[in-house]
């Protein structure tokens, strides 16, 4: 099976059930792996998210550092999960080194612009607002903000909304956003052209 087979079929398992039954499919499932078997990883991940649903801080800890130290494929990074219930729980030095080893990696470009929204999102649920603008707007920076139809939508979305939050004026991208919005509303207006 691919790496797709299988988020497939975590995301039908995150789609029923309660969160703590949900819990209990995943750690079923993670019986039929092997360590560095394609797809464990995904599933750990799964995991750690659901375990924070249920704030069991400490299993979705463990089931974050298992899915990095698996080192197998996953769709998102599983520090960002671990960022998130780091955040979550409270325990903002955990946050601060796992935000600078994925500040470390986004540099290196093994982050993508997925990651850095949910890293964004995470510290901005978190009120960390000055950080969350920087993850926003790292996907913008290999965009010129005229060149609308390049630009990374939900990252111009969070980042408008963070800058509006923190008082600060509008700006390219702001207006990109804007035009971006206005062209959308017209295509719906006029489907044909």
């Amino acid at each position: 099976m691919e790496l797709e087979d299988f988020a497939d079929e975590i995301e039908v398992i995150c789609m029923t059930g309660t969160p703590s039954e949900r819990v209990e499919v995943l750690r079923r499932r993670l019986d039929d792996f092997t360590p560095g078997e394609i797809g464990r990883a995904e599933f750990l991940t799964a995991l750690a998210g659901e375990l924070n649903l249920v704030e069991d801080h400490d299993g979705a800890r463990q089931a974050s550092l298992a899915a990095i130290e698996d080192g197998g494929p996953t769709e998102l990074d599983p520090r960002c999960g671990l960022l998130m219930n780091d955040l979550d729980a409270g325990e903002h030095e955990r946050a601060d080194e796992v935000l600078k080893d994925l500040l470390g990696r986004a540099r290196t470009g093994a982050l993508g612009s997925v990651e850095c929204e949910w890293i964004a999102g995470s510290l901005e649920k978190a009120g960390r607002l000055r950080q969350a603008l920087r993850w926003f707007t790292l996907p913008l920076l290999d965009v010129h903000p005229a060149d609308v139809e390049d630009v990374d939508l939900p990252a111009l979305h969070g980042r408008y909304r963070v800058r509006r939050e923190l008082g600060l004026p509008l700006d390219m991208y702001d207006h990109a956003r804007d035009e971006w919005l206005a062209l959308e509303k017209e295509l719906e207006e006029n489907p044909d052209l």
